[in-house]
């Protein structure tokens, strides 16, 4: 039997916040800067006012690692409900590209939210909880 333990192991987990963004134009906004070598393990976004507008879109998702962005990586629209004030969390059961976790092993990269369609009265905030592991 062959031993392969590893010593990759952290003890630096992070829970992070983002500005409180309110009456966002429609546009992508990076909002957390994740260092390379970490890990997400969750994400939550609060819409603290419902968005107004007939058709508001909210979608959270992530950019850099050397990789295509991902505007919707973390949570979609469905997920975000950003017509309904409240704390929405990611779903492992979702479809979403990256979720349930995202490893920046080749860079850093940010968090991002993007906003489209009637959200010019909503406000929310992004929450994300990573490991850096060393």
């Amino acid at each position: 039997m062959a031993d392969k333990y590893t010593n990759k192991v952290t003890d630096c987990m992070r829970l992070a916040r983002s500005l409180t963004l309110a009456a966002p134009s429609d546009d992508t906004y990076n909002l957390i800067r994740i260092p390379e070598n970490a890990f997400i393990i969750d994400v939550w976004v609060e819409v603290s006012t419902a968005f107004g507008g007939a058709s508001p879109t909210l979608s959270v998702g992530w950019m850099g690692n050397g990789e295509t962005s991902q505007t919707s990586g973390f949570m979609t629209t469905t997920q975000t409900r950003p017509q309904e004030a409240g704390m929405k969390r990611a779903c492992i059961q979702e479809t979403d590209v990256t979720f349930p976790g995202k490893w920046f092993t080749a860079a850093g990269g940010a968090i991002t939210a993007t906003c489209t369609g009637g959200s010019s009265t909503g406000t929310f905030t992004v929450f994300v909880l990573y490991a850096v592991i060393f």
